[in-house]
């Protein structure tokens, strides 16, 4: 009964029914709920799934929907009969290696009893508070054989925060993204080719080179010969749309792989050959370059489909994403002396050890997500910071 129910209701979330059969829909699944309240049903997700795509196929919209299951929602849950929590609060300090070793083999037990969630934070808690993990673990070995526990939460706390001076050999280490505002699928490079279009080269001066070119003329030059400023790391992803490679300019066709890793040693050639220009030294720097892509063969994106209408669809996938980051040499100029400061945060954490009785009983219904357009997700915005160069 409550299967054919959620059948009903799937129908009339994508429009197969009117509003009155929705309401009628509702009614009987709470019906239907109400009366196996006292009696565990399972309806499994695979089955609940194979409603839902056999709805969707009947309306032909399978390649248009997506589908997602939405949170669980609780008819009832266990009841907690024994509580205990510990905070990292009261327990500081390192842990020895022979403490890590007791850790690592009397932790199985526990682990068990965690959700992924709180495995992850248990992790965290092992590598920031080794003393609090091994208290942990010490004290669900003594209560367990009398308490019974049977779910541990892990649960982080917010970060706490303190400012302290740093060394005086660290220096401001700035970020700039290229393309910072502009679309990072724009045409960059020649299509079926990998030379640099006008776009990257004014795109790049509008980003990176005006801006570094006039912090450069508020510093002096260095009298021990060291630079103004430091590449200290480089990083370039490039990929192309899955769109069927043509002859390029110089009477080759290439692979997608071989195309995306040629732009991407493009890039980096223009880009540091602008930065030493500028007087930026880049033999410390880092240089991580990504060219496969998500599909891992140069490519992004869905395959193609083989309709010149869709052409336009595709343009989203071929793509460029370059993050810079710029040492300034702080000591160039005298003015510049004063003492600089930075934030050091520390998280608390806290285990609670439980004992509950009773079952839990939730039902998840899918939810429905037209595809749309994405924009090809960048790389975390990195922020300014002190730290070491190795060329000042």
């Amino acid at each position: 009964m409550i299967s054919w129910t959620i059948e009903r209701l799937v129908r009339v979330l994508i429009g197969d029914y009117n509003y009155i059969f929705f309401i009628i829909t509702i009614y009987l699944l709470i019906n239907e709920i109400l009366r196996i309240m006292k009696k565990v049903i399972r309806l499994t997700e695979k089955q609940l799934e194979d409603i839902v795509r056999r709805v969707i196929s009947e309306n032909e919209v399978n390649e248009q929907l997506e589908v997602k299951w939405g949170k669980p929602i609780k008819i009832f849950s266990k009841k907690t009969q024994g509580k205990e929590t510990l905070s990292s609060d009261d327990y500081t300090g390192e842990a020895n290696p022979e403490d890590m070793t007791y850790i690592k083999s009397n932790e199985g037990p526990m682990l068990k009893l965690m959700s992924n969630s709180s495995k992850r934070k248990w992790e965290e808690v092992k590598e920031e508070k080794p003393a609090f993990a091994l208290a942990a673990v010490k004290e669900f070995t003594e209560t367990n054989p009398e308490d019974k526990w049977n779910n541990i939460y892990v649960k982080k706390g917010p970060q706490t925060k303190e400012t302290i001076p740093v060394e005086g050999d660290k220096h401001p280490i700035i970020p700039f993204i290229f393309p910072a505002v502009a679309s990072p699928n724009a045409s960059y490079f020649q299509d079926n080719y990998y030379a640099p279009t006008e776009m990257f080269r004014e795109t790049f001066n509008k980003d990176v080179y005006n801006p570094l070119k006039q912090q450069s003329a508020q510093l002096v030059q260095p009298t021990d010969g060291k630079p103004k400023m430091a590449l200290t790391s480089l990083s370039i992803v490039t990929s192309c749309s899955t769109l069927p490679n043509g002859k390029s300019p110089d009477g080759k066709t290439y692979s997608f792989k071989e195309l995306s890793q040629l732009r991407n040693n493009s890039a980096k050639t223009y880009i540091i050959e602008k930065l030493q220009e500028l007087g930026v030294d880049t033999s410390n720097a880092v240089i991580t370059q990504e060219y496969l892509g998500d599909n891992g063969d140069g490519t992004s994106g869905p395959k193609w489909t083989g309709k010149d209408s869709d052409r336009a669809k595709y343009d989203q996938y071929k793509v460029l994403d370059v993050d810079i980051e710029i040492a300034f040499n702080q000591n160039a100029n005298p003015e510049t002396t004063e003492p600089t400061t930075q934030v050091v945060t520390d998280r608390e954490y806290s285990i609670r050890f439980t004992r509950k009785t009773g079952f839990d009983f939730a039902i998840r219904l899918p939810v429905f997500r037209w595809h749309k357009k994405r924009r090809t997700r960048r790389q975390p915005k990195r922020r300014a910071r002190m730290d070491k160069c190795a060329s000042f």
